[in-house]
């Protein structure tokens, strides 16, 4: 086997070592070894030996910050690729790996200067195209993702990934159909591919076509069965086809997997708000909260329940109960803000907010919530930040959408 090859080549480097203890290739290639081994430890102590004997070692610099990166430690793996650059500029692998480590650090603007210098050195350079694309994505600049993708695939046509990719960058453009075309083409050629089916699923539930969206998830979830977005996907989708019971079944499914997945507790809560009434949700609380009193999701869903019922101070109630148990739950401090709100309590709804916001900074649902309070509350500068930032992450988020155009139609009248 594979394994076996890399432990005889690491006794083989050992034998040459020992007649040589300054050979150079020696050191990296079983330094190599034991990375595909995933060694890591061994593998740097390897790399540094090699560059202890030869510091100008570019190859030794990159495969030690390839290592670093397959660690997640990517300060470690960028100093690293910088070595290798400098040493080589013309070493194509190492522009391309200092990109993916600007990009895992969010630096995606020198991320792409970085992909870039590696495709003018080798324009047919499949990867760097293809990690452009994602970085421009990850910069919401889906078009320019999209020309990327397409040259990444005129080169590599059969890249899953790549396909996938260009399938999710149409997909946030709203052109679902497009999209499909495209997690179809990764499909082809990968037939297992889970994210490709439960991408198609949410495209196909995008437009409407629930019962083949669940299809898709059904195919996820068949080669993952801990597949949490499919399970919340196929969850949403039951939802709409007013399966209400199916759809409790899969965000438990989820929440199951895991239990921190807050979307999953909101939707389950949303569906048990507008069961009829005889369906007794509340005393099935209850009954869950005899058992376990710190049960801190459970008295948010209860929360979830009262607002619905427009109970509000109930549910405040309930959410100051789970926050009792756990600050960190930055679910119920949205709900406890959103509730507070419909008393007309701005002032302590924003206070909530600017609490969720200080936990998760990237929630579009606080930020939608934050620019439409302060919108009410005629602070149409400070409102607009929060709009803009929600469409940075998400540029169809109509909420926000909603909100700003308001906000623009009130600044001119002003005016």
């Amino acid at each position: 086997s594979a394994l076996h090859q890399y432990s005889d080549a690491i006794a083989c480097y050992d034998n040459a070592l020992r007649l040589d203890p300054n050979f150079t290739y020696a050191w990296n290639n079983k330094g190599n070894a034991f990375y595909y081994l995933k060694h890591y430890s061994d593998a740097i102590t390897c790399f540094d030996k090699a560059l202890r004997l030869d510091p100008n070692f570019t190859n030794a610099w990159l495969s030690k910050g390839i290592t670093f990166y397959a660690l997640k430690q990517y300060p470690e793996a960028l100093i690293c690729f910088d070595k290798t650059v400098e040493f080589d500029p013309k070493h194509v692998s190492g522009w391309n790996y200092k990109g993916l480590a600007l990009a895992n650090l969010q630096q995606y603007p020198d991320a792409i200067a970085c992909y870039t210098s590696a495709l003018h050195l080798n324009p047919n350079f499949t990867n760097a195209w293809c990690n452009k694309g994602r970085a421009l994505a990850n910069m919401q600049q889906f078009s320019d993702a999209i020309t990327c993708y397409d040259k990444a695939l005129d080169t590599d046509p059969n890249s899953t990934f790549t396909w996938l990719s260009k399938g999710t960058a149409l997909a946030h453009l709203q052109l679902h159909s497009d999209a499909i075309v495209c997690y179809d083409k990764a499909l082809e050629f990968d037939p297992h591919y889970t994210l490709a089916w439960s991408n198609k699923g949410l495209a196909l539930a995008n437009l409407q076509q629930h019962s083949d969206a669940i299809v898709c998830y059904d195919k996820a979830l068949e080669f993952n069965p801990r597949y949490v977005f499919a399970w919340f996907n196929k969850g949403w989708s039951l939802a709409n086809l007013q399966q209400f019971s199916a759809s409790i079944a899969c965000y438990d499914k989820a929440m199951k997997f895991d239990p921190h997945y807050a979307l999953a507790w909101f939707n389950k809560g949303r569906l048990f708000a507008n069961l009829p009434q005889h369906f007794n949700i509340i005393v099935y609380c209850d009954s869950i909260l005899a058992k376990d009193s710190n049960n801190e999701k459970m008295w948010c869903t209860k929360g979830i329940i009262y607002l619905h019922r427009r109970q509000i101070k109930k549910s405040i109630d309930c959410f100051e109960k789970a926050l009792a148990i756990n600050p960190q739950m930055t679910f119920a401090w949205i709900e406890k803000g959103i509730a507070l709100s419909k008393l007309r309590k701005t002032t302590d709804a924003l206070d909530c907010f600017h609490t969720a916001l200080t936990q998760d900074p990237h929630n579009i649902i606080v930020l939608d919530h934050m620019a439409d309070t302060l919108y009410r509350l005629h602070k149409y500068d400070e409102a607009m930040t929060y709009c803009d930032a929600a469409l940075a992450i998400l540029a169809s988020d109509v909420f926000a959408l909603k909100t700003k155009s308001a906000i623009l139609f009130k600044q001119k009248k002003q005016k």
